[in-house]
C-alpha cells in the first residue's frame, strides 16, 4: 500500500501550462506514470494530445455503479491497474470521439488506448462537470471511518459515503431521492476537480498535513458552495477523508506502451488481455476483428441500433452478421466467434455486413417494425429474448413487402417465445432453425412464420424438452401461473401499461406490494404449540408475481417498509393527487380488500388465516395478470395449440 504522499498542492498551480510534459519515463523507456488530474486534464479537452482509441475498443459501458466503485479504490488507495497503449508500424485508424460520437480515422503513428479505456474515462465522468450526461458523484466528507466491502447481489449498492445523482428530481445509486439527503455535508467531486484543474491554489499551506479541519473546510467551501458541514465530533474523520480525497487526485497511474507491427496484433493483444477474464464476452472479441476490417463498423452499426429503435449496437451486429452468413452462403454464424472472420470468408462477411447497413431500403423495414413493437409491447420489449429478436428483424429487413403484412404474428412470436422460454429451453439448435425459416420467408416477401416455426420446434423436439428443460404449457390454472411467475416483467410491463420509453425523470422499482422486509411477520409456531417459531409454508409468495408491481422510486423511497393498510392509502392519496406514476398498481377492489384483510389478521397473530387470505390475494392477482396479458396477442393460442406435449 503506497504511504500517504505529501505532495504540493496545487496540482496546478496558476501560471502552470496544461500541455506541459506530464508523463514521467522510467529507465527502460517503456512505463511511465500519470496522475488522475492529468488523465482528467487529458480527456476533458485541457490538454490538446488527448489518447486515440484502438478500432477494436467497446464503447463506454461502465455505469454509475462501476465507475463508483473505482473512486471508492482511489479513496482507499488501491490500485488501479496499468492503462496499455499501442502504436503501429504499419498505418492504421484510430477512434476519436466527435461531439460525443466515435468516429474513425487515420492518424499514422498515433499511440493508442487498448486497455484502460472505461477506467480513464470514468475518472474524468466523476471529477469533471464537462460530461454531464454521466450525472454528479458526491463525496461525505465527515462520515464514519471507510466500512468493509460489500455488494449486495442484484440491488448493486455501494457504500453510503458515495453518492450518484443524474438531477434534483431522480434518486441515487442507493435508491434515495436528493431531498432524503442534507446537501452541505456532501462534496461536489465535479467542482473539487474543475477547481484545481482551473490552476487555483490550495490556501492555508502547502502540503496537506499542515491544514487544520477548519481550514479545510473553508477551502472546501470555496470549491463548492453548497458544501458547508462537518458532522459534530467528526473532525479527525473529515481531515482524513480530505486527504484521502487529495491523495486520490494525485495518485499516479501506471501507462505501459508497446509498439506492434500492424492491426491485427492490435487485435490479438486485446483478445489475449480481455479474454483472460470474464467481463469481455466472445461479441466484444468478434466486434473488435469487424472493426480491425471496417474501421467504421461501430458507427455503422449505431445508425442501424437507431433506425430500429429498439436494438442496441450489440443486436445490430448479431442481427448484421447472421444475415450477410447467410446472404453469402445460408450458413449460421452463431456463436459469434473471431475464427468466423479469418480470411476470405470474414471479407466476405464483412463485405455483405456494409452493404445490409448501407441498404436504405433494408433499413427503413427495420424502422417501420421498430416502431410497431414499441406501440405494442411497450416497456415489456425490454424483457422480450434477444435472440428472438434476431428471427424478428431478420424476416423483416429481407422482405420487400413488409408493408402490406400484419406484423401481429411476430409480435405475438417475440412475447409467445419469450413467455414460454423457447431459447433457454433449445438454445442455439433451435435459434439457428428458426432464424433459417425467417430469412427464408423474408427473402420470398412471404408472412412471418410464426406457425411453422412451432411445427419445426414440435417435429424437432416432440416432447418439448431438452437436457434437463423442457417449455412450460398452459394446460392448468397452476400452470398459467409458473409462465406468469417465470417473467413477471414482462408480463407487468404490459398490463400496467408501461410506455417503452420512461418519462423524463422517472425511474422504476419493482416494488413488493407486501414488503419483503416485513415477511418476518409470517412466523408462527404451526398446529403443535411445542414447535419452533418458523416462517408459515405459504411465507414465499411475497415473493411471486402476484404481490409484484411497477412503482416510481422516488415514492416508493418514501413508503419504506409500510404495512399495505399504511401503504394503499398513501398510494391512493398520490393517485387523486397525479402523483403516482404508474397511475395504476393494478389492484382490484377485492384484490386490495384481500390484501388489507390478510395485513390486519396478521398483526393480531392469527397467522393461519391471516396467510390464507394473503395466497388468495396473490393467486388472485397473477390469474388476472394472465387473463388480461392474453387477449393482447390474438396469435397467442397458436402457442397454446401446438405446444402440448406429444402423448
Amino acid at each position: 500500500m503506497r504511504h500517504l504522499l505529501t505532495a504540493q498542492f496545487p496540482i496546478y498551480s496558476r501560471g502552470d501550462r496544461m500541455d506541459s510534459p506530464i508523463e514521467v519515463e522510467t529507465e527502460d523507456g517503456r512505463v511511465s506514470s500519470m496522475s488522475v488530474a492529468d488523465i482528467v486534464a487529458m480527456w476533458t479537452g485541457r490538454r490538446d494530445d488527448p489518447w486515440k482509441l484502438a478500432l477494436v475498443q467497446r464503447d463506454l459501458v461502465w455505469d454509475e455503479y462501476r465507475m463508483a466503485r473505482l473512486l471508492d479504490s482511489l479513496i482507499r488507495d488501491y490500485p488501479i491497474g496499468t492503462i496499455l497503449l499501442c502504436k503501429t508500424q504499419e498505418k492504421t485508424k484510430v477512434l476519436v470521439r466527435e461531439s460525443n460520437v466515435r468516429k474513425a480515422m487515420s492518424d499514422e503513428g498515433a499511440w493508442q488506448l487498448l486497455d484502460g479505456q472505461q477506467r480513464t474515462f470514468a475518472m474524468a465522468a466523476i471529477f469533471s462537470s464537462r460530461k454531464p450526461e454521466i450525472g454528479r458523484f458526491y463525496l461525505h466528507m465527515s462520515s464514519a471511518p471507510l466500512p468493509e466491502l460489500e455488494v449486495k447481489g442484484k440491488d448493486r449498492r455501494i457504500h453510503e459515503y458515495i453518492r450518484w445523482q443524474t438531477t434534483v428530481e431522480t434518486p441515487d445509486i442507493q435508491g434515495s431521492s436528493r431531498s432524503a439527503w442534507d446537501r452541505k455535508f456532501w462534496l461536489d467531486l465535479a467542482k473539487f476537480g474543475d477547481w484545481l484543474l482551473d490552476g487555483h491554489d490550495c490556501p492555508g499551506g502547502d502540503t496537506l498535513v499542515q491544514c487544520s479541519p477548519e481550514n479545510w473546510r473553508e477551502w472546501l467551501k470555496t470549491i463548492d458552495a453548497e458544501f458547508d458541514g462537518i458532522l459534530p465530533g467528526k473532525e479527525e474523520e473529515f481531515l482524513n477523508r480530505s486527504k484521502a480525497l487529495v491523495r486520490a487526485w494525485n495518485t499516479k497511474i501506471p501507462v505501459q506502451r508497446v509498439e506492434l507491427e500492424s492491426a491485427d496484433e492490435v487485435l490479438q493483444v486485446f483478445s489475449r488481455l480481455n479474454l483472460e477474464g470474464v467481463r469481455t464476452s466472445a461479441a466484444d472479441i468478434f466486434f473488435a476483428g469487424v472493426k480491425t476490417l471496417w474501421p467504421d463498423a461501430e458507427e455503422s452499426l449505431q445508425r442501424t441500433a437507431e433506425k430500429a429503435k429498439v436494438l442496441d449496437r450489440f443486436a445490430a451486429l448479431r442481427l448484421v452478421a447472421r444475415v450477410a452468413s447467410y446472404n453469402r452462403n445460408e450458413q449460421d454464424i452463431i456463436p459469434l466467434d473471431l475464427k468466423r472472420l479469418k480470411g476470405r470468408e470474414g471479407e466476405e462477411i464483412v463485405r455483405g455486413m456494409q452493404d445490409l447497413v448501407s441498404s436504405e431500403e433494408k433499413q427503413g423495414r427495420l424502422e417501420v417494425l421498430g416502431r410497431e413493437l414499441k406501440k405494442i409491447l411497450g416497456y415489456a420489449l425490454h424483457f422480450v429474448d434477444p435472440h428472438l429478436m434476431d428471427h424478428v428483424f431478420c424476416w423483416a429487413m429481407e422482405n420487400k413487402d413488409l408493408e402490406r403484412f400484419d406484423l401481429a404474428e411476430a409480435v405475438d412470436y417475440l412475447f409467445g417465445g419469450t413467455a414460454f422460454r423457447l431459447y433457454p429451453v433449445f438454445g442455439d439448435g433451435f435459434s439457428r432453425k428458426a432464424f433459417k425459416l425467417c430469412f427464408a420467408n423474408g427473402r420470398e416477401s412471404r408472412e412471418f412464420p410464426l406457425a411453422q416455426t412451432l411445427e419445426m420446434l414440435k417435429n424437432e423436439w416432440p416432447s418439448l424438452s431438452y437436457s434437463r428443460s423442457r417449455i412450460p404449457h398452459a394446460l392448468t390454472i397452476e400452470d398459467k401461473r409458473s409462465i406468469v411467475g417465470e417473467r413477471p416483467h414482462l408480463f407487468l410491463s404490459l398490463v400496467q401499461n408501461l410506455p417503452y420509453a420512461l418519462p423524463k425523470g422517472r425511474q422504476l422499482d419493482w416494488d413488493h406490494i407486501y414488503a419483503q422486509s416485513l415477511a418476518h411477520r409470517m412466523k408462527w409456531k404451526g398446529p403443535n404449540a411445542q414447535w419452533k417459531s418458523q416462517y408459515h409454508e405459504d411465507c414465499s409468495y411475497v415473493w411471486k408475481a402476484g404481490n409484484l408491481c411497477a412503482l416510481d422510486s422516488i415514492l416508493n423511497q418514501q413508503l419504506q417498509d409500510n404495512r399495505p393498510t399504511k401503504k394503499l392509502p398513501f398510494l391512493k392519496e398520490k393517485l387523486q393527487a397525479g402523483e403516482l406514476w404508474p397511475p395504476d398498481l393494478f389492484l382490484s377492489d377485492e384484490e386490495r380488500h384481500m390484501l388489507l384483510e390478510a395485513d390486519e389478521l396478521i398483526e393480531e397473530r392469527n397467522i393461519n388465516d391471516g396467510m390464507t387470505s394473503f395466497k388468495r390475494y396473490v393467486e388472485s392477482r397473477q390469474d388476472r395478470i394472465w387473463q388480461e396479458a392474453l387477449p393482447r396477442f390474438p396469435k397467442l393460442q397458436v402457442f397454446l395449440d401446438l405446444l402440448v406435449p406429444s402423448s
